[in-house]
């Protein structure tokens, strides 16, 4: 297949880059499906918006038994306006990453993965996403119009959604689409998520939550003065108040912002114990350097699934990652620095990663 100059210039200078991480062992049973239906939707809403793309899929740590992930996933293939890199994290540089006093030894260190991705991705502007989101289309739109600022990080409210039957997407955005709004069950607001299945229309229902969690940022404001009292009745205080003030809930499932912003920041810490809460800290440590945030009004749904964590109950692991948040947050907002340790070949930049492009 030729491509003509202007057509080559698009995809070697993408406007937006998508940075998804993951590997070849179907992680919770149906990986596959649920990235597949990821790269389609995307595929589909960048070729209808014409906004020139690059997926970076970083493969990390693949399973040497198993097929490899460019035969169990049909990748998107090159069009005028979008391109895919498969960057692969092998097992021997894996194996050089684990440091089991640092962080926890688990197949997939996602947040250094991503970074990678980050590290060699060429878009203007770089969206960092999961292998199992769906974005609401109108953030499609939104970005396509390519007016996205610099020194900006555009945050979305993730929802999650539970299907009984498997999920396919055919083409028909629609009724795909329709068909995860019926299945939401779950909010991710700022400073709260609510378990909650839609008693009205989707939208209607996200509109009315929007306004509580406001009356509740107003509240917990307002009582910040007060927080040593404020213990004696169990109201979250001071530790706890960064939440209500930036999008940090979930914000592993959106994070857009240009590349420049990225590079400066260094992307997301490395020294974490485990992938929980690291995008929390990631974001707050970005928003202390003075970049701006900004809420886009639309939704991205995550489809429910099994885990290696199990987030309804007590971990050890998870509530230290919780307390290290509440601890660093707070010296951060106090003190408005980064604690972001990351040394200058973050993202693996010291080693040479093989890649294919589709």
């Amino acid at each position: 297949m030729s491509y003509s100059k202007r057509t080559i210039d698009k995809l070697n200078k993408p406007y937006l880059s998508i940075v998804i991480a993951g590997r070849n062992d179907n992680y919770g049973g149906d990986f596959n499906q649920r990235l597949q239906n990821t790269l389609d939707w995307i595929n589909h809403w960048i070729n209808h918006f014409q906004l020139p793309t690059e997926i970076v899929f970083v493969n990390y740590n693949p399973v040497n038994d198993n097929v490899a992930i460019e035969e169990m996933i049909k990748f998107p293939a090159s069009t005028e306006f979008i391109s895919t890199r498969i960057i692969e994290v092998s097992n021997e540089i894996h194996d050089v990453l684990v440091e089991e006093e640092l962080r926890k030894p688990v197949p997939i260190f996602e947040f250094i993965a991503k970074n990678a991705g980050i590290r060699r991705a060429n878009g203007k502007f770089i969206l960092c996403t999961n292998a199992d989101v769906v974005f609401d289309p109108q953030i499609f739109e939104f970005m396509s119009k390519q007016n996205l600022e610099e020194g900006v990080f555009y945050r979305s409210t993730r929802v999650d959604f539970s299907v009984k039957e498997k999920l396919v997407f055919g083409g028909d955005a629609k009724q795909f689409l329709h068909q995860i709004q019926q299945n939401v069950f779950k909010f991710f607001m700022r400073g709260g998520t609510y378990l909650l299945r839609p008693p009205f229309q989707l939208h209607t229902t996200f509109k009315l939550l929007a306004a509580y969690n406001f009356i509740r940022r107003i509240f917990y404001s307002a009582i910040y003065p007060f927080h040593k009292i404020t213990r004696v009745f169990h109201i979250p205080y001071s530790e706890e108040l960064f939440t209500f003030q930036y999008a940090c809930n979930a914000s592993g499932d959106f994070f857009l912002m240009d590349k420049e912003s990225w590079l400066k920041e260094r992307g997301y810490p490395e020294d974490t114990w485990i992938a929980t809460h690291t995008d929390s800290l990631h974001l707050l440590m970005t928003a202390v350097c003075g970049v701006k945030q900004k809420n886009l009004p639309w939704l991205v749904y995550h489809q429910e699934h099994e885990r290696r964590f199990d987030f309804d109950k007590e971990n050890h692991d998870m509530n230290l990652m919780y307390h290290h948040l509440l601890k660093n947050g707070t010296v951060m907002m106090n003190q408005k620095c980064s604690f972001n340790t990351n040394t200058d070949d973050w993202g693996i930049f010291n080693f040479e990663l093989s890649e294919t492009e589709i």
